[in-house]
């Protein structure tokens, strides 16, 4: 006797087996199930009575059609949700319309809005930052513009003040230390000024492929 084992959680029919009616496992078939086909599972019913196609798409990868990025891997039977595809999306900007992928320009811009404010945090935070004041270059990094704001504050000067090439000066007075300050200032209006510009011109630009070779900074 030829029956087809069957698996006992999915249904799925699973491989041929030779032997007598009173060794018949439980979940088999006696008759010859469909003939395998491409992205399909042959699964049989509960009853099984009869056997089914049933899609299957397990080990393959599956897009979020809601959040750009969101990736699973596929492992039950069946149909995929609506909220998912296996059509991988081009670029997190895309948008899941219509059953398929479309640019979207609205996405690019909001994630290049945030480039620009990631390259402005960066650029205001760089400890490698340094400015000129009075013919000399200065550190200006956040913990150099901490030790000014302090000393500024105190209204006292230390013995001598060392500028970002490693040389101290001796005799700095508090207006020439402000005269640094000043340029720091000056210099982190520029950064704010550029990441102003450069969003607007991200929010002129009309084509998604403009968006995307926009370069920040």
């Amino acid at each position: 006797m030829k029956y087809w084992t069957v698996d006992s959680e999915t249904f799925e029919v699973l491989s041929a087996m030779e032997g007598d009616k009173w060794n018949k496992p439980r979940f088999a078939i006696s008759f010859e199930p469909l003939p395998s086909k491409e992205g399909y599972a042959v699964v049989a019913l509960e009853d099984l009575s009869d056997c089914i196609y049933v899609e299957d798409h397990r080990g393959k990868t599956a897009y979020s059609t809601l959040e750009a990025g969101i990736v699973r891997q596929v492992t039950e039977l069946g149909p995929l949700d609506t909220e998912w595809t296996l059509d991988e999306q081009p670029t997190p900007y895309h948008e899941y319309k219509n059953g398929t992928w479309q640019p979207s320009t609205d996405r690019a811009k909001k994630a290049k809005r945030e480039e620009i404010n990631a390259w402005r945090f960066a650029t205001e935070n760089d400890v490698r930052a340094t400015v000129i004041a009075n013919d000399t270059v200065w550190d200006a990094g956040p913990e150099a513009r901490m030790r000014i704001d302090s000393t500024i504050l105190a209204g006292v000067m230390p013995p001598y003040w060392t500028d970002a090439n490693n040389q101290d000066h001796h005799g700095m007075t508090i207006e020439e230390l402000k005269q640094v300050k000043a340029a720091i200032n000056l210099q982190g209006f520029v950064i704010h000024d550029k990441q102003r510009k450069m969003k607007q011109e991200v929010d002129s630009l009309e084509s998604f492929e403009a968006v995307l070779a926009f370069n920040v900074g």
